[in-house]
């Protein structure tokens, strides 16, 4: 099995990333995603991970000094800030990935949520996020919520986004996920939780999230769409 040891796997790595970079331009740069997971599944092999987001980072900021290049970390996993701070001196952002109702009960975060985070001395991102808009049963869990619960958190995001610090806010999930998609066995569990995260259904209809969202984003930039 193949580590990030492997001198191999470094270098497609690398030149991934490379190829990402030369082609599409990016504003921003995530360069290791949800790197804490890793952590868990692969403690022994994970300082490698590290250093080879250490070593794409220093190749990027080479050619792209002005590109903010980051890892990002899942928030409802992340038992502490330890994985965070590593790697801070390699960080132009602290990103995370965030689903509040993984591990949670479901509804708004408290407004601190993030406020241990956002007092690292790095500018905010939430990279990935996301909220279900019916009610949820799957990955052991069973979640009560509604359209309404969506656009509550959708202005909830809005808020911490009018906050000096929080750079930047990517809502994973436009439309539901297809009936149809293809999911693993091992998964499919998981999956649900996921299903009707849209702004809109699979159909196009608009949900009252989407009309937190447009809010949101005028009040967080006036000249935005």
């Amino acid at each position: 099995m193949s580590t990030f040891a492997d001198p191999r796997v470094r270098e497609g790595a690398k030149a991934w990333v490379r190829l990402l970079v030369d082609e599409l331009r990016p504003d921003y740069l995530n360069a290791s995603v949800e790197m804490n997971l890793y952590a868990d599944a692969a403690p022994g092999d994970y300082p490698n991970l590290v250093s080879l987001y250490r070593e794409i980072r220093a190749e990027v900021k080479a050619e792209h000094p002005d590109l903010p290049v980051f890892p990002s970390f899942q928030l409802e996993q992340l038992d502490d800030l330890e994985p965070v701070r590593e790697v801070l001196d390699a960080a132009d952002l602290v990103a995370i990935s965030t689903y509040p109702v993984i591990r949670a009960a479901p509804g708004v975060p408290p407004e601190t949520r993030y406020d241990d985070l956002a007092g690292l001395g790095r500018p905010l991102a939430v990279v990935e996020t996301g909220f279900p808009a019916f009610p949820v049963e799957g990955a052991g869990t069973t979640l009560d919520v509604d359209p309404g619960a969506q656009a509550a958190y959708v202005e909830w995001l809005g808020r911490r986004a009018a906050t000096p610090g929080l750079e930047l806010v990517v809502w994973f999930f436009p439309y539901d996920l297809p009936a149809d998609l293809p999911v693993p066995d091992e998964v499919a569990d998981v999956t649900v939780v996921f299903e009707h995260m849209g702004l809109l259904d699979t159909s196009g209809r608009e949900r009252p999230a989407l009309d937190a969202w447009r809010r949101a984003r005028a009040g967080a930039d006036p000249e935005g769409p």
